[in-house]
C-alpha cells in the first residue's frame, strides 16, 4: 500500500506479481471484473506473473462481480472453487487436523 508517485520503490519491493517467484504454495486468484476497490487488471498482471515464474494457481474471473460477491451465484462459484482448492492442495480434513497439531 502506497502512493504510487512517492512510495514507487517500496511498492515495486513489495508487489506480489514481481514477487511471483517467491511463491512456494498453490494460489487461488478470484476477481470481478467490475470490482471498484481493486483493479481487476491486478489479478491479471498475477496470474501472468505465477505463469511466467512457472507456479502453480487458478484464476478465476467473475464476469460483473464486485468486490463484495453480491450476486448470488459469484459467492456459490467462490465458495465452491475455494473447497475444490482446499481439497486438493490440502487434502480432506487435513485443515482440521494440522490446525490442531499446531
Amino acid at each position: 500500500m502506497g502512493n504510487y508517485w512517492y512510495d514507487r520503490q517500496q511498492l515495486k519491493a513489495t508487489s506480489p506479481a514481481k514477487r511471483a517467484a517467491e511463491i512456494k504454495i498453490p494460489v487461488l486468484l478470484v476477481h470481478g471484473t467490475a470490482d471498484a476497490s481493486v483493479p481487476y487488471e491486478q489479478s491479471e498482471l498475477m496470474a501472468k506473473a505465477l505463469k511466467s515464474a512457472s507456479k502453480q494457481f487458478e484464476f478465476i474471473t467473475q464476469e460483473a462481480g464486485d468486490h463484495q460477491l453480491s450476486l448470488q451465484e459469484h459467492r456459490q462459484e467462490f465458495f465452491a472453487a475455494l473447497v475444490r482448492f482446499l481439497d486438493t492442495h490440502l487434502g480432506a480434513g487435513k485443515l482440521v487436523t494440522n490446525a490442531v497439531a499446531n
